[in-house]
C-alpha cells in the first residue's frame, strides 16, 4: 500500500519510455526517428521495461509494475537474509522511514533495480567474508559490479572496493592471470554493451554524459552546487544521510575488509556525487549508499536492540519533521528553489500518480503532457521539429513523427558537444541553438551560419545518421571519438564568448 500511494513517473522517465514506445514499433533504439542517440543512461533498467512490456502493454504500468517487484524482492531478501529478527525490523524500520527512499523506490526510474543488486553485492561480499582465491566468489561479484554499471554507471564506484578485494585475494592465490581472465570474464556484458553502443550510436557514453560533462563551465560552481545538493537533502529526509553513516560507520567497524571495502566504496560514490555538482532530484542519489548501509545493518552481527534504538529515533525524527512517508501530503510544488534541487515528487504526483489513475487516458495531465499531445495532434498532417527543455512527457506524447529538440542537449547529439549558457542547475544547462540548426533539422540540407560547425555536424551525422554498415562510419568513429574534428567548432564557440 505504501508504494501504491507513492507511485509516480517524472518527466525523465518518460525520456526512457519513448525509446521503449520506439522500439516496440520497430524504429529502433531512438529518441528522434532518423538520429540513434543514447538518451538514457540505465541500459539494464531499459531492458527489463522492453521485457516486461511483453506481459504488460501498458508502459506506465510495467515500470512501475517493474517497480514493485524489484521493491518486493528487496524487502523479503533483507528480511530473511538478516542475522536477527531484530535486525531485520531495524532495516525496515530505516527504509520505510526514509521518504525519500520510497519515493524513488516507486517512481519509474532505476533506484529500485539498483538497490537489489546492492543488496545482492553486499549479501555475497559479506556471507563469503575470508574466501581468499574462490574463483567463483569473485566471478559473481565481477558480474554483480557489471550489473550495477549497466543499471547506471557510475554506481560502479560503489562495487569497485569489493571487487577489487576480491580480485586481489583470487591474484594473490591462483595467479594474476587466471584473476584477469576471470574479470574480464565478469565484466563481459559490460564490454558487448559498449561495442554496441559505440558500433550504434557511435560514442561509448550515454549523450546525457557529454551533456552534462562538457558544459565549459567552472567546477568551483558544480562543488559548491554538490554542497548545496548535501544540504538539501539532509534537510528534506532526516533518515537518509544519518542512518547512511550509521550503517558505513558499522560496516567499517564490524565487517572486516569486506565492511571496509563497502564503506570505501561509498565514501568514493558520495565523493563523485559531490564533485559533480549532486543532481536536481531531491536526495536521489543517496539511495544507493543508503542501500549499503542498512544492508550492512542487517548483514553484521549487532546487537539488536542498539539498532532498534537507533532506527527508532530516526524514524520518530522524520515523523516529527512531516518527512516520513507515512506524512506524506498531496499538495503540489510549483516553482523550482532558487538552488535548483527540486522535490519532484511533489511536482509530478498529482499528474502522474496511481491516485488519479482509474484505467484510462490521459488522467490528470501537466502542462508537459498537454504539450506533447498538441504536437501530435500538429503532426498528422506532417512531421515538425519542436525545440524545448523537459523533454520527456513532451516527447512521449508528441509521438515519432515529431522530432524533439533538447535544448538541455540531454537527447541532441550536437548541442551535448557545445557549452552551456552562464547559469548552473544540474542536469538543466541550457545551449544556444546555433543559428540554422532548426532549419538544417526540418529541411535535411546544412543551414549553419557557421561553416566550420556545419563541418563538424556533417561528419556528427555520419555517426549518428548514416547507415551502420556505410564504408568508413568506423574511422569515422574512431576518429570523432578522439577530438579529429574538434577544431571545426572553435570559431563557433568562440563567438559565444562574450
Amino acid at each position: 500500500m505504501l508504494f501504491w500511494c507513492h507511485s509516480w513517473l517524472g518527466d525523465d522517465v518518460f525520456i526512457t519510455l519513448r525509446v521503449a514506445d520506439n522500439w516496440r514499433h520497430g524504429l529502433g533504439l531512438v529518441w528522434n526517428l532518423g538520429e540513434r542517440v543514447q538518451v538514457y543512461t540505465h541500459p539494464l533498467w531499459l531492458f527489463c521495461i522492453l521485457l516486461a512490456e511483453q506481459a504488460i502493454p501498458s508502459l506506465y504500468l510495467c515500470v512501475l509494475a517493474l517497480s514493485w517487484l524489484c521493491g518486493a524482492l528487496l524487502l523479503a531478501l533483507l528480511v530473511l537474509r538478516a542475522k536477527s529478527l531484530g535486525l531485520a525490523a531495524a532495516s525496515l524500520i530505516i527504509l520505510l522511514s526514509s521518504r525519500i527512499f520510497i519515493d524513488y523506490s516507486a517512481s519509474g526510474l532505476e533506484n529500485p533495480l539498483s538497490h537489489l543488486l546492492i543488496l545482492f553485492f553486499a549479501l555475497r561480499l559479506y556471507e563469503h567474508r575470508g574466501r581468499a582465491g574462490d574463483g567463483r566468489e569473485a566471478l559473481a561479484l565481477y558480474l554483480l559490479a557489471c550489473l550495477l554499471m549497466l543499471d547506471r554507471q557510475d554506481l560502479l564506484l560503489l562495487a569497485l572496493p569489493g571487487a577489487g578485494l576480491a580480485f586481489y585475494r583470487h591474484g594473490r592465490q591462483a595467479g594474476w592471470a587466471r584473476a584477469l581472465g576471470m574479470l574480464a570474464l565478469g565484466f563481459l556484458p559490460w564490454l558487448g554493451w559498449e561495442a554496441f553502443s559505440l558500433l550504434y550510436y557511435g560514442f561509448p557514453f550515454p549523450n546525457t554524459a557529454y551533456a552534462k560533462l562538457g558544459t565549459g563551465l567552472p567546477h568551483s560552481a558544480f562543488l559548491r552546487q554538490g554542497l548545496t545538493y548535501f544540504k538539501d537533502s539532509l534537510a528534506g529526509d532526516w533518515v537518509l544521510l544519518p542512518a547512511t553513516a550509521l550503517g558505513l560507520a558499522w560496516a567499517a567497524w564490524a565487517g572486516g575488509a569486506e565492511g571496509a571495502a563497502l564503506a570505501l566504496g561509498s565514501l568514493l560514490y558520495l565523493g563523485f556525487v559531490l564533485w559533480v555538482g549532486g543532481d536536481f532530484m531531491l536526495g536521489r542519489f543517496f539511495t544507493a549508499p543508503l542501500m549499503l548501509g542498512v544492508a550492512s545493518l542487517a548483514l553484521l552481527p549487532c546487537k539488536p536492540r542498539w539498532a532498534l534504538a537507533a532506527a527508532l529515533a530516526l524514524a520518530l525524527a522524520a515523523a516529527v519533521e512531516g518527512h516520513a512517508p507515512l506524512c506524506f501530503r498531496l499538495d503540489t510544488v510549483s516553482e523550482i528553489p532558487k538552488d535548483g534541487v527540486a522535490d519532484e515528487k511533489a511536482f509530478y504526483h498529482p499528474t502522474s500518480s496511481l491516485l488519479y489513475w482509474h484505467g484510462r487516458q490521459p488522467w490528470p495531465l501537466g502542462m508537459f503532457a498537454k504539450t506533447g499531445l498538441d504536437l501530435h495532434k500538429a503532426c498528422i498532417k506532417a512531421p515538425l521539429v519542436y525545440a524545448t527543455g523537459s523533454i520527456g512527457m513532451v516527447g512521449y506524447y508528441a509521438g515519432p513523427r515529431a522530432f524533439i529538440v533538447d535544448q538541455f542537449a540531454l537527447s541532441d547529439p550536437l548541442l551535448a558537444r557545445l557549452p552551456a549558457s552562464k547559469g548552473i542547475r544540474i542536469g538543466h544547462f541550457t545551449r544556444r541553438l546555433p543559428e540554422g540548426y532548426l532549419e538544417s533539422l526540418a529541411s535535411g540540407r546544412p543551414c549553419f551560419k557557421d561553416p566550420g560547425l556545419a563541418a563538424y555536424y556533417s561528419h556528427l551525422c555520419i555517426l549518428t545518421r548514416a547507415p551502420l554498415n556505410m564504408p568508413g562510419r568506423l574511422q569515422e568513429i574512431v576518429r570523432f571519438n578522439l577530438g579529429a574534428y574538434e577544431p571545426l567548432k572553435a570559431s563557433y564557440i568562440s563567438s559565444l564568448k562574450p
